[in-house]
């Protein structure tokens, strides 16, 4: 469902405002010797955004922040990506990338990580890096503020930035792990990606600058390609460093300055050349064809970019074109729910690139009907066009706007250090400003409220002129003679008469009063953790704590019911319907479509799911609708009205599961394997189509009616929100049904099993050479907390150990990592296990590897104690540090009735995973890795000869 302000939660909780709908701007001339990274401009600066340069050109950027506390973030941005190569094919500059962690001047090769895992940054969540056609960013997350440990990570900057070595040797080990990330890649929806390019942008070299590279791109790369590229790109002028967090300006300012002024480089003036855009003067079509991937079509305009710097101007332009493409997508949105499933996730949008504008609107559909689907979408597009928005709609949309922006200025202070440092690495990357909370507000209510519609009319259409349409079709079934098809529907289409928008009658919400106030029969508050538990006259239970963590948010848990236990387990799908079906079957008072309508601006979810042990979900909004998401919730869970539209929707989109479930050896891991993990029970996993279509609302409704009659009904509400208002929201919703619930408790569901041992092959429509290889062994579920424990740290070890192995020593995987799981919901039960997504001609060696790794772990004096630090340091990092997440009270509230001893598992954590030796890991690996325990997958293209198959 789209709502207009879910669009926003990107835009309000980040610096950056009101931009974060736009891609990449295009590069602007700037002064290389200001601080400034931008053109000179009539913006205003955020004043908690710092800029500084070097003598040498290089800038850097300090933005002091608490939220949360003791954490600093480190982002080195390289204005240097995919755009500035020079070969026939993509690759150099990610490949660059990759060289970073590979061995520098003052640290050996294999040593950037270790040593950075010993102060608890884990590789990938702390340590990561990315290449895109323009930039390339390293990103540090560091754990504590320690100024040791900030100097080390500007020290890990600077080696990057000019003292890499580039060893030939090097170059050709991780040449295997570019060639496994493009193969895990490939597939159909990147297949389709590529497609698209080379169709959107025609004229231009684009294709061959695709940032991940390609395989034969990867293959041409030499070490003199890289360090040329290196030596070229990578100098002081092209680098900005920026620092946000809790830490002490000026000792960071000398840090900084110790590390980089010494720092020079030759220059280079080259900038992106992708070739010159053909502009379409007439209707262009092109369709893609995959059995495997979602059918989609779009409309667009392609224009060449616009080169504008940042400024008022271009800032109302940014807002006119969202207030406009958010009015067509809610239309959009409107068409395709009444559409029977013609249209799903409509919406009209616009994106920037280095080399184009391009507007447009676009729609999942159904690929057999996708004339009709076409003809909607080119019709809503024809009418807003031709007769512009309503002043209702726009109106709407601004107040809407305006609201966010207010509760952005409410909640500035607490905004995460990770969004302000990815925020204001994007506007350098844009060459935009960084404004703030308060200017951003009053830049809106300066030239945006009040405004008319036909001003945003009149702008939309600017974005709709300068090239004639270009059509593109994905889809998923045969279609003859596709590009003469779609450009036969189209035409006919343009010469239908369009009419102005029908104004429709505005709903209020109905459910608002449940019964008398519930009443509060015992309170009694956690003094360790701060949470208070009220329990109602009628069993529910509502645990409520106050926070000073996020400014203006509110955060919610609903916990109904059991679970799975609640459904039939002969009944395939049923669980299915509810996720897919439940909410699009409206309620007693309210159609689907009124209730899209009615919380369009707000704060609210319709969502429910069913989780292993209870029905809900968790949600976010505002503290002043915290009881209008309460009443939602409780109207979905007791007024449920079932209209077929529900069951429609369902299998529509159970169909397009289905066609998708083979797309990727993932996709087939996550729906085809999963219920063989879980004891072939019909409740987990995807089965047969047409028994999981024959699931109806007369089967669901009873399950539903059950639950509702008997309950639990558990309540968590953690933020920035008064304990006792919590309590009286819930006390009008939950808490004054008249049902009496059972009081909620914790307990295992039996009769879930772990399969036996043996080796299960199953294939995907994915990358002809792309295989998968996991191994699970069964462990246990969460009773034995030492265990626990102990195959934590077994599963950061195997992951240390697959990484070395498969990813530097054998080159043969991008991303190689363990796993484990103990289950706090099914009795008996957990696994833990490796994966690889590898070369199908790989798999055996992989397959020996895997077998070493695990033999390794067994034997006594295998594991250092150096590795055990390595794996131990960042997960106590983390522990530490996720008191200052509303997400971690919300997850501990969530069950502080039912499963009060969570939280003294919290407190005890850092003592018990500290407790645990290389010994104790070594006895948990040959207790659980042994053949009697394990199931091998192996997840293979489904084209290829069966003598590949090896049991």
């Amino acid at each position: 469902m789209l709502r207009i302000r879910s669009s926003l939660l990107v835009i309000i909780f980040t610096l950056v405002i009101p931009i974060g709908f736009i891609d990449a701007a295009p590069l602007q001339p700037v002064d290389k010797n200001d601080a400034l990274w931008y053109p000179k401009t009539d913006l205003t600066l955020h004043p908690r955004v710092k800029p500084y340069v070097l003598e040498n050109g290089m800038r850097y950027i300090l933005i002091q922040s608490q939220s949360p506390k003791d954490e600093v973030e480190i982002r080195l941005h390289i204005r240097a990506g995919s755009a500035l190569e020079t070969g026939p094919q993509p690759g150099v500059a990610h490949f660059l990338e990759h060289m970073a962690f590979n061995g520098s001047k003052n640290i050996p090769e294999g040593e950037m990580i270790t040593m950075l895992q010993r102060d608890g940054l884990a590789f990938g969540a702390h340590t990561n890096a990315f290449t895109e056609f323009t930039q390339t960013v390293y990103q540090l997350s560091l754990p504590s503020a320690e100024e040791e440990l900030i100097e080390k990570a500007l020290f890990i900057m600077r080696e990057t930035s000019s003292n890499l070595t580039i060893d030939k040797a090097a170059v050709a080990r991780e040449r295997g792990v570019l060639n496994a990330e493009v193969r895990g890649k490939q597939g159909p929806e990147f297949n389709s990606f590529l497609d698209w390019i080379r169709f959107a942008y025609p004229g231009t070299d684009y294709i061959n600058k695709i940032p991940v590279g390609s395989s034969q791109g990867i293959k041409s790369v030499t070490q003199d390609i890289l360090v040329e590229f290196y030596h070229r790109y990578y100098t002081p002028k092209r680098t900005t460093l920026i620092v946000t967090g809790d830490f002490n300006p000026e000792r960071v300012k000398k840090a900084i300055q110790k590390q980089f002024s010494d720092w020079t480089a030759d220059e280079s003036l080259d900038e992106p050349d992708f070739g010159k855009l053909v502009v379409n003067t007439e209707i262009s079509t092109h369709a893609f064809i995959d059995k495997s991937i979602d059918s989609r079509i779009s409309i667009n305009v392609i224009t060449p970019a616009n080169v504008e710097p940042d400024s008022r101007k271009k800032r109302l332009d940014d807002l006119l074109t969202y207030l406009a493409n958010t009015a067509l997508s809610i239309r959009l949105n409107d068409i395709a729910i009444n559409s029977d499933n013609l249209l799903t996730g409509a919406a009209a949008y616009q994106e920037r690139s280095e080399l184009a504008s391009i507007s447009s609107v676009s729609s999942y559909i159904d690929a057999e009907q996708w004339p009709s689907a076409l003809e909607l979408i080119e019709q809503s597009l024809g009418q807003t066009l031709e007769f512009g928005f309503t002043q209702k709609e726009i109106d709407r949309l601004v107040a809407s706007f305006e609201a966010d922006l207010k509760l952005a200025v409410q909640s500035e202070e607490t905004v995460p250090n990770y969004v302000i440092a990815d925020s204001v690495t994007q506007a350098v990357e844009n060459r935009e400003s960084v404004l703030s909370a308060k200017d951003n507000l009053a830049f809106f209510q300066k030239n945006i409220v009040g405004i008319k519609a036909e001003q945003v009319a009149e702008h939309f259409r600017l974005l709709w002129s300068g090239a004639a349409p270009s059509v593109y079709l994905t889809s998923n079934i045969e279609i003859e003679d596709a590009e003469a098809a779609i450009l036969k529907v189209y035409n006919q289409s343009l010469n239908t008469q369009v009419y102005p928008l029908e104004a429709r009658e505005e709903v209020e919400f109905q459910y608002v009063n449940f019964g008398d106030k519930g009443k509060v029969v015992s309170e009694k508050i956690n003094k360790v953790s701060g949470i208070k538990t009220a329990q109602f006259k009628n069993g529910v239970v509502v645990n409520v704590k106050q926070t000073e963590l996020d400014k203006g948010l509110v955060f919610i848990s609903l916990r109904v019911g059991h679970g799975i236990e609640d459904f039939p387990a002969d009944k395939d799908g049923l669980i299915n319907l509810f996720d897919y079906g439940y909410q699009s079957g409206g309620l007693k008072k309210h159609t689907f479509d009124e209730l899209h309508n009615i919380f369009l601006d707000k704060n609210v979810s319709m969502a429910l799911g069913v989780g292993l042990d209870s029905l809900g979900g968790t949600y976010s909004t505002t503290p002043d609708e915290l009881k209008l998401q309460l009443q939602v919730l409780t109207a979905l869970l007791t007024e449920q009205a079932y209209r077929s539209e529900g069951e429609s929707f369902f299998r529509h989109e159970i169909k397009v599961s289905e066609q998708m479930a083979s797309s990727s050896p993932g996709h087939v891991i996550d729906t085809q394997f999963m219920r063989t993990l879980y004891g072939e029970d019909k409740r987990f996993g995807l089965g047969p189509l047409s028994e999981i279509q024959q699931r109806t609302f007369a089967e669901l409704r009873p399950v539903i009616e059950r639950i509702m009659k008997n309950g639990p009904i558990e309540i968590a509400i953690v933020g920035d929100i008064n304990n006792q208002k919590a309590i009286s929201a819930v006390a009008e919703t939950f808490g004054a049904l008249p049902q009496r619930f059972k009081l909620p408790s914790h307990h295992y569901l039996k009769g879930i099993d772990f399969p036996e041992p043996q080796t299960v092959i199953l294939f995907h429509r994915g990358g002809l050479d792309t295989a998968l290889l996991n191994t699970y062994w069964k462990t246990d579920d969460d009773r034995d907390v030492k265990s626990m424990r102990r195959l934590q740290l077994l599963q950061e070890i195997l992951t240390l150990k697959l990484t070395k192995k498969l990813r530097e020593s054998m080159g043969v995987s991008y991303s190689p990592y363990a796993f484990s799981t103990n289950s706090d919901s099914l009795d008996s039960y957990g696994f833990i296990g490796m994966s690889s997504n590898i070369k199908l001609g790989d798999i055996d060696k992989v397959e020996a590897a895997y077998k070493l790794i695990t033999d390794e772990v067994k034997k006594e004096g295998a594991i250092t104690d150096d590795e055990l630090l390595r794996a131990r340091a960042p997960i106590i990092k983390d522990v530490k540090n996720a008191v200052s997440s509303n997400w971690f009270w919300l997850d501990l509230a969530s069950q502080a009735y039912s499963a009060p001893a969570r939280f003294d598992r919290f407190k005890l954590f850092t003592q018990e995973l500290s407790a645990v030796t290389v010994a104790d890991i070594t006895q948990t690996a040959n207790r659980y890795l042994v053949p009697e325990r394990e199931v091998i997958v192996k997840v293979l293209p489904e084209k290829i000869s069966s003598s590949v198959i090896k049991q």
